[in-house]
């Protein structure tokens, strides 16, 4: 509920979709997101299995229009290191 039923943020939590999120994270990594996620919430960090964490993160990079990819995420972070969130408008 922090972030509001659109995840649009409210006063201090962030965006979670669009615009906001996108300059906040782009050119970041998936690892450098799972681990910020990790921290929620802040009055109980890492309350969630590595799993439930990963489940977040997919149904957030879903929300933002991010395509599925060819296997599901997992929790494992050098994995996650190497996927590259990018905005990057599609080409017409």
């Amino acid at each position: 509920d922090c972030h509001g039923p659109d995840f649009a943020g409210r006063e201090q939590p962030p965006a979670l979709t669009g615009f906001g999120f996108m300059d906040k994270w782009n050119r970041n990594t998936v690892r450098k997101l799972f681990e910020t996620v990790e921290q929620m919430p802040p009055d109980q960090p890492k309350t969630l299995t590595p799993q439930q964490y990963v489940d977040v993160l997919g149904y957030m990079l879903s929300v933002n229009g991010f395509p599925a990819g060819p296997t599901p995420l997992a929790s494992d972070r050098p994995a996650l290191a190497r996927i590259e969130i990018r905005n990057v408008r599609p080409q017409k």
